[in-house]
């Protein structure tokens, strides 16, 4: 395959981020240009193999569709409703850009701006990332559990999302027994015992919602009865 002899039942790892960053089709690759796409009729689902964040063909993310729709509605919710500052005189040159690796990428320190309205008198900075993540994950917990899974402010928010992070961080971490198979009865870098850890948290966290939720309509039946007599 081209010049390449692939071996039977070889496992071939595809290097997305070159292929995102090759200077014969992107200028200046490494630069944060988002107007360059402006004049560029390639999208990012799947069909253009220049730029495929969530990837193509039938592995393709499964998110693509929720984030086509939710990021922007986030987005200009943010920027319509708030004006914002950096925290701190920070200047925008000065902003950490650094990126972590993981399942999706993400910043390696977070974004904190400060928004200021009539409304918002504390002036304190906030995480950009963490409000989207809250509010994406209210959206998607309504459709199951009818309930706001998340808050900004408060712990069982904050312990969910991260363990989201960590979830997705592990997802995405090379692990040396996807090279070497024999290696996969050892576990060297203890990643199926981290992996039982966050799921175990995480059902967890799902079981408290649905005993909640059993609660709650107990408590709605008894008091219709209540009323009834």
């Amino acid at each position: 395959m081209c010049g390449f002899i692939v071996p039977k039942n070889a496992q071939i790892l595809i290097n997305v981020w070159a292929m995102g960053r090759d200077s014969s089709i992107w200028q200046n690759p490494n630069l944060f240009m988002p107007e360059r796409f402006l004049e560029q009729e390639i999208d990012f689902k799947g069909r253009y193999f220049e730029l495929i964040p969530f990837g193509a063909g039938r592995r393709i993310c499964p998110g693509l569709p929720l984030a086509n729709r939710m990021v922007h509605l986030m987005l200009a919710s943010l920027v319509y409703y708030y004006a914002w500052k950096l925290p701190y005189e920070m200047r925008p040159e000065h902003m950490d850009m650094g990126e972590t690796f993981g399942l999706t990428l993400h910043r390696e320190v977070p974004l904190r701006a400060i928004p200021f309205k009539s409304f918002c008198k504390s002036g304190a900075p906030i995480d950009i990332g963490r409000a989207v993540l809250t509010t994406v994950l209210n959206a998607i917990s309504n459709n199951f559990f009818s309930i706001d899974l998340a808050k900004y402010d408060s712990n069982l928010s904050h312990e969910f999302q991260d363990l989201f992070c960590d979830v997705t961080e592990e997802a995405g971490r090379p692990n040396i027994a996807d090279y070497f198979p024999a290696l996969r009865l050892i576990d060297p870098q203890r990643v199926r015992k981290r992996t039982r850890i966050y799921f175990s948290k995480l059902f967890g966290i799902f079981d408290g919602i649905i005993d909640q939720r059993l609660q709650l309509r107990l408590h709605q039946r008894v008091l219709k009865k209540a009323t009834m007599n």
